[in-house]
């Protein structure tokens, strides 16, 4: 499954890693994902808010992964 959320996102956060410990929480926090992105929010504004929650938590991981990804939709 950590393949597939490379595939998807483009790297694994350590959070993704840390609950592949369990299949169950893996498998839970991967349908909160995609779940959350069904909403009526643009990718962009999805992405943007990921930036701002990673910032305001000090997750330099968050913020290194999803600024990219950012400037590709803003395209």
């Amino acid at each position: 499954m950590l393949e597939a959320i490379q595939k998807q996102i483009g790297s694994v956060l350590n959070i993704f890693r840390l609950v592949s410990n369990t299949p169950t929480a893996l498998n839970g926090l991967t349908a909160l994902q995609d779940a959350l992105g069904k909403g009526e929010l643009t990718p962009a504004t999805r992405e943007r808010i990921a930036l701002t929650m990673a910032d305001s938590n000090g997750c330099n991981e968050g913020t290194e992964i999803v600024f990219p990804r950012i400037d590709r939709l803003a395209a």
